[in-house]
C-alpha cells in the first residue's frame, strides 16, 4: 500500500493502537505533499520537508509541534 493511497493512515492508526499511540501522538515527515494530506487527514502532526537536506525550517516546525505539547 502507498501512503498517498486512502486507508494507508487508517491502517497505521490501528496498528498504533496496539502500543496505545494515537496519531495525534506522533508526527509525520515526507516530502511529498500528497503523503502529508493523508496524514493530515488521519490525524498526525506533519511536516512538508521540502528543503532536504537543509534542517533550518525542518527544526523549526519540529519545535513548533513539540512547543504544543499535544
Amino acid at each position: 500500500m502507498l501512503k498517498s493511497q486512502d486507508g494507508a493512515f487508517d491502517k497505521l492508526k490501528k496498528e498504533l493502537l496496539k502500543y496505545s499511540l494515537l496519531p495525534k501522538e506522533c508526527v509525520f515527515i515526507d516530502d511529498h505533499l500528497p503523503n502529508i494530506e493523508q496524514a493530515k487527514k488521519a490525524g498526525f502532526h506533519t511536516i512538508h520537508y521540502e528543503e532536504f537536506p537543509k534542517i533550518e525550517n525542518f527544526e523549526k516546525d519540529l519545535m513548533k509541534i513539540l512547543e504544543r505539547g499535544n
